[in-house]
């Protein structure tokens, strides 16, 4: 058996894309997606999946999947991302259909913005909309059972929206690693109190919290049994 060492120097070597600020969260929760014997992941808002890319490799993990709603993202980074990694050009809301995504004028290559979103950044600056499929965690994996599920959301504000419409999904989840807001940077967002009480209710306590960057928070919460 591999000790616990070798395994952490492992995941350090495999996410060093990740910025400073995101490290030491996402190597406590990629050791915590072993130690809990996930073996289902599902990341939404994914960029380049850095998550997926990782978590796909962890030897209790035989399904992984990551969700990205730019399709000028999708297609710039489809071909990269590992052959058994499931890369979806998909919007998670909490309805199936199509919803508007906002793209900040101000950047000609869209395929390079992370930060883009289905939600409305509350600023003054020109955005262009597009119409992007969608659909719910609890539709999409409505055939899924009996799974130990870990979640990764880094969408931009969609908080409210992902995890209402993951709602019976979320009794599989043993751990959730999200962006918060300490202040409304999204019109009509959930703030981390909101998700923090949400999750509560669900049966999820918050198990760490490192501030990213200004009132945005990287935390990990985990099933309370």
């Amino acid at each position: 058996m591999i000790s616990k060492l070798h395994r952490k120097q492992n995941l350090e070597s495999q996410i060093a894309a990740f910025s400073i600020a995101e490290y030491e969260s996402s190597l406590r929760f990629l050791n915590l997606v072993q130690d809990l014997d996930v073996n289902f992941t599902i990341e939404v808002g994914a960029f380049d999946a850095e998550f997926s890319k990782v978590a796909v490799g962890l030897k209790s993990v035989t399904e992984s999947w990551a969700f990205e709603a730019s399709p000028f993202v999708y297609h710039r980074f489809k071909e990269l991302v590992p052959k058994k990694l499931n890369y979806v050009n998909l919007a998670i809301n909490n309805y199936s259909g199509e919803c508007k995504f906002q793209l900040q004028s101000e950047y000609s290559d869209h395929s390079l913005v992370s930060n883009n979103s289905v939600k409305h950044r509350n600023e003054l600056k020109p955005y262009e909309y597009i119409s992007v499929p969608c659909n719910s965690l609890d539709l999409y994996f409505s055939k899924v059972s009996k799974k130990r599920i870990a979640l990764w959301i880094d969408a931009e504000g969609a908080n409210r929206e992902i995890l209402l419409g993951g709602a019976t999904l979320l009794d599989q989840v043993v751990a959730i690693f999200v962006e918060t807001e300490l202040q409304n940077y999204w019109l009509d967002s959930w703030l981390h109190e909101d998700v923090e009480k949400f999750l509560s209710n669900k049966g999820f306590y918050l198990f760490h919290k490192n501030e990213q960057y200004f009132a945005q928070t990287n935390c990990i919460f985990l099933r309370k049994n």
